[in-house]
């Protein structure tokens, strides 16, 4: 069931069912608050999967089709409002995926959206290595697909996620294999634009052309 792409979940402060009060302010940011990954791609002798979250954009205006990791959610995240941990298919909670300030800088110089990907890392934490090429292709399949593969945010809009188009590689020496142990799980996308419809989800997981997931990005 095709739903319209306007179909993305926003909140602003809301109040505390138990208190009757306002919540403590949410520092504004893009927010993970709910994943669904079928296939964590960890055989059970590895141990627990360790699921992360990376934010891949430009960073440079002269070259605005190359990507970089710029932002990493999960267990060992340096930032502090970055860190969760899950280790099975369901993850529920609230953990900032992109700051406010990281979005607005991000946004006043790139126009198409950033790629949010979802890996299962057995490397260093936070650290990713996988053959460009492998990244490539199957970002490139997703957004032939489904016409997007990147997530658009316009802090202050009414929708503020929208889906976007950006598509780069993460290493500048492609075609290189890098030895890892890291799992790429799939790319977040919006849920209308691939056709499904799964309420109180705004985004589903493509590895590729494969459905793997399903997840509530939203900004607050």
């Amino acid at each position: 069931m095709k739903v319209n792409s306007s179909n993305v979940m926003y909140c602003g402060d809301c109040a505390s069912a138990e208190s009757g009060s306002p919540e403590p302010p949410i520092p504004p940011g893009l927010y993970l608050e709910f994943s669904r990954i079928l296939d964590m791609k960890e055989p059970w002798f590895r141990g627990d999967p360790e699921v992360e979250v990376h934010i891949q954009g430009p960073t440079s205006v002269a070259v605005p089709t190359y990507g970089e990791d710029i932002s990493c959610s999960g267990e060992h995240a340096l930032d502090p409002r970055k860190v969760f941990d899950q280790n099975d298919g369901f993850w529920q909670g609230r953990v900032m995926l992109f700051s406010g300030d990281e979005t607005v800088a991000f946004t006043n110089n790139f126009k198409e959206g950033f790629h949010v990907l979802f890996w299962e890392d057995d490397n260093a934490p936070c650290t990713l290595k996988l053959d460009t090429n492998v990244l490539a292709e199957l970002l490139k399949s997703t957004a032939t697909a489904f016409s997007t593969v990147a997530i658009k945010v316009l802090p202050g809009a009414s929708f503020p996620v929208m889906a976007g188009v950006f598509l780069g590689t993460f290493f500048s020496n492609a075609g290189a294999w890098l030895l890892t142990n890291d799992d790429f799980l799939g790319a977040a996308v919006d849920q209308a634009s691939a056709g499904y419809y799964y309420p109180g989800n705004t985004h589903v997981i493509m590895d590729g052309t494969t459905f793997n997931g399903r997840a509530t990005i939203v900004y607050r």
